[in-house]
C-alpha cells in the first residue's frame, strides 16, 4: 500500500502584493497592503442611497429632539408646579401653571381638568365653564380626577342662577339690574332651596345696610354648606359692618383655608384689620394679596384704603389715578373715594 504525499507548497498571501488586485506596486506605510489605485477606490467607495437616507433620518430625529427638549422640560416644570400648588390649595398659582401647560399642549386633558377645578375655587366661572365645555365628550382615564371634577360640577347649581331665576330677573330687574326685594322674597317663597336666590336677597339687604337680615340668610346657607365660597365672602363683610371683627376674621380665615390664595379672603381680612386700626397688619395682608395677583381690583382698592389711613398719600393717589383710567377697576374705587371725602365713615 502506497503512502500518498504532496510535494506542492500551500499558497499564502504575499505581503508585498496588493491584497485586492495582486499588484506588486503597493503603497507603503499602511497595515493593509494595497496599491495606490485600489486604496483610492476603497476611500471613494460609494455609500448606498438607503444608508444615506437612514443617516439623514437619524440626524433629523436628533435635531427635532434637541429643539423640543427645552419645550418638554418647560412643560414638565409647569405641570409639576401646578400639581403641587393644587395639592397645597394655592389655586391661583395652580390655574396659572396649568394654563401654561395648555398653551403648549392644548389637548392635555388632566391639565384642563385641574385648571377647571382651580377656577372653581377662584370663583372664575367663565374659565370653569369654558374648560368644562371643552372636556365634554372626552375620554378620561384618571377616574380619581374625574370624580373630583364631577363633585365640583354638581356644586355649581348653588353658585349659578337657574333658568327660572334668570327669567324672573329679566322680567323684574330695574335699569341698574337690581331686582326688587319683594320679587326676590316671592321667588324664594316658591323655591326656598335655591341658594343663588338666597344669596341675591342677602346681597340686597347688605346694599341697603340691613346687615342683620343679611347675616341671618347667610348663616342659614352656611349651616347647610359650611364651605360655600360666596356665602363666606359676603359674611366677611357683613360681620365687619356689624363691628363683629373677630367673627369677620374667622370667616376670612375659613375662606383662606379653602384657598390659600383667596384674594378676597386676604383682602377682606385686611379691611377688617384696617377698621380695627391695625394698619400695619392690614398693609402686610394687602401687599401679600398683590403678590399673588397684582391687578385684582378689590385688593387694589383695599390697598388704596390702607395707604390712605397710613398717610401714604403718594402711593394712594397713584392707585386712584391708575384706576380712573381702567373701567374694570374704577367701580371698586367708588367706595375708596367716598371714604376719602368723608361721604362714608369707615372707622
Amino acid at each position: 500500500m502506497e503512502d500518498i504525499t504532496s510535494d506542492q507548497p500551500i499558497e499564502q498571501t504575499e505581503p508585498n502584493k496588493c491584497a485586492n488586485c495582486g499588484s506588486s506596486w503597493i503603497e507603503q506605510g499602511y497595515p493593509t497592503p494595497l496599491c495606490s489605485d485600489c486604496r483610492q477606490r476603497f476611500i471613494k467607495f460609494p455609500i448606498p442611497g438607503l444608508i444615506k437616507l437612514f443617516g439623514l433620518a437619524i440626524v433629523a430625529i436628533v435635531l427635532i429632539s434637541m429643539i423640543r427638549l427645552p419645550q418638554n422640560i418647560s412643560l414638565g416644570i409647569h405641570k409639576a408646579r401646578g400639581e403641587k400648588a393644587f395639592k397645597n390649595r394655592q389655586y391661583q398659582t395652580a390655574q396659572d401653571e396649568f394654563g401654561s401647560v395648555l398653551k403648549t399642549a392644548p389637548q392635555y386633558t388632566s391639565a384642563k381638568m385641574n385648571r377647571a377645578m382651580s377656577s372653581f375655587y377662584l370663583q372664575d366661572y367663565k374659565s370653569l365653564l369654558s374648560d368644562l365645555g371643552e372636556l365634554e365628550g372626552k375620554e378620561i382615564e384618571n377616574q380619581g380626577l374625574y370624580s373630583q371634577l364631577v363633585n365640583i360640577s354638581n356644586q355649581l347649581t348653588d353658585y349659578l342662577p337657574s333658568d327660572t331665576f334668570l327669567t324672573m330677573q329679566q322680567a323684574s330687574a330695574d335699569s341698574s339690574g337690581a331686582i326688587p326685594v319683594k320679587k326676590l322674597q316671592n321667588f324664594i317663597a316658591k323655591k326656598p332651596d335655591e341658594v343663588y336666590a338666597l344669596l341675591a336677597l342677602a346681597s340686597s339687604y347688605f346694599n341697603t345696610k340691613e346687615y342683620t337680615l343679611a347675616d341671618s340668610i347667610l348663616s342659614g346657607i352656611l349651616k347647610k354648606d359650611p364651605g360655600h365660597l360666596t356665602a363666606l365672602a359676603l359674611m366677611t363683610t357683613t360681620k365687619r359692618e356689624l363691628n363683629q371683627f373677630d367673627e369677620s376674621i374667622e370667616y376670612c380665615d375659613k375662606l383662606i383655608s379653602l384657598n390659600k390664595e383667596s384674594i378676597y379672603g386676604i383682602s377682606s381680612k385686611a379691611r377688617t384689620f384696617l377698621k380695627m386700626q391695625k394698619d400695619k397688619e392690614a398693609l402686610k395682608l394687602a401687599l401679600q394679596a398683590k403678590e399673588i395677583k397684582k391687578d385684582d381690583p378689590y385688593n387694589l382698592a383695599t390697598l388704596a384704603l390702607v395707604y390712605h389711613f397710613s398717610n401714604m398719600m403718594k402711593q394712594r393717589d397713584e392707585l386712584i389715578s391708575r384706576a380712573a383710567n381702567d373701567s374694570t377697576t374704577s367701580s371698586y374705587f367708588e367706595f375708596v373715594n367716598d371714604v376719602i371725602t368723608n361721604k362714608i365713615k369707615f372707622r
